[in-house]
């Protein structure tokens, strides 16, 4: 008898087994159950969505700051191009250009006298070393005219740059006017 109660209890666990999982392959779940698990599936796409949305915009945001950064450099840098005033240069007297470089480290400077109405009457463009200095003037019996010095920057720091225009009395070897560039 206890060998029949063994099988027969054996038997209904093993219906009840495969009954079960017949059952379970067979239902469509727990309606409740199903609508909370693709109710968090979609706050979890969009928690996902926005995290790559602010991946975007660190990204978007570091450029920016560098742009800024960039922009607050070139505010603290030096203008390339300086020029002085504008003088008369009566005849008589020749009118120069001339840039000392008072860095450390060697700079390439376009020089250019250049006329009221705005011609260059004459340039040079030259490599002063450090602690060095380079310029040019007119060749004497020039025309009077009104004249000023641009100087542009083409290598090195515009700040390491002292320049000016200079009129000498042809007759004297004097220097008579010197403007300083800005």
């Amino acid at each position: 008898m206890r060998k029949t109660l063994a099988s027969i209890a054996v038997l209904a666990i093993t219906l009840g087994i495969a009954g079960n999982a017949a059952a379970q392959g067979q239902n469509v779940g727990n309606p409740e159950i199903l609508n909370a698990v693709q109710e968090l599936q979609k706050s979890l796409d969009a928690l996902a969505a926005q995290v790559t949305t602010i991946t975007g915009q660190e990204t978007n945001i570091t450029t920016q700051l560098t742009n800024i950064a960039t922009q607050l450099t070139a505010l603290n840098t030096a203008p390339t191009r300086v020029a002085t005033g504008l003088s008369y240069k009566p005849a008589g007297y020749s009118a120069g250009c001339e840039a000392t470089n008072v860095g450390t480290s060697s700079v390439t400077v376009k020089m250019e006298l250049m006329r009221l109405d705005g011609t260059v009457q004459q340039f040079l463009q030259e490599t002063a070393g450090p602690g060095s200095g380079v310029g040019f003037g007119q060749s004497i019996g020039s025309l009077a005219d009104h004249f000023y010095c641009r100087f542009t920057l083409i290598s090195g720091s515009s700040a390491n740059i002292r320049a000016s225009f200079s009129v000498v009395n042809e007759a004297t070897g004097l220097t008579q006017v010197v403007r300083e560039a800005r």
